[in-house]
C-alpha cells in the first residue's frame, strides 16, 4: 500500500494515556501508534477501503497528520 488516509474513531493515546498527538509522534522511545477502530482508504485506489479493529502504524511511514474534526 503506497498510500492511505486513516481516521480512527479516537486519536492516539486516549484512554489509559493521555498526550497530546505532537507529543506521541516526537517520542523517541516509541517505534508505533496504536490506532484502534479505523476506517482505511488507499488513496490511489478508491475502491480499497476497510474498517480495521486495530493498526499498529510504524511513525516512520507517517508523512502527514490533520485534525478532521475537533
Amino acid at each position: 500500500m503506497e498510500a492511505a488516509q486513516i481516521a480512527p474513531s479516537n486519536r492516539p493515546g486516549e484512554g489509559a494515556y493521555h498526550s497530546r498527538l505532537s507529543d506521541l509522534l516526537n517520542n523517541p522511545d516509541k517505534q508505533f501508534l496504536a490506532i484502534t477502530n479505523a476506517f482505511v482508504e488507499v488513496l490511489l485506489d478508491p475502491e480499497m477501503k476497510w474498517d480495521a479493529p486495530f493498526l499498529a502504524i510504524n511513525k516512520s511511514v507517517v508523512t502527514m497528520v490533520r485534525a478532521t474534526k475537533e
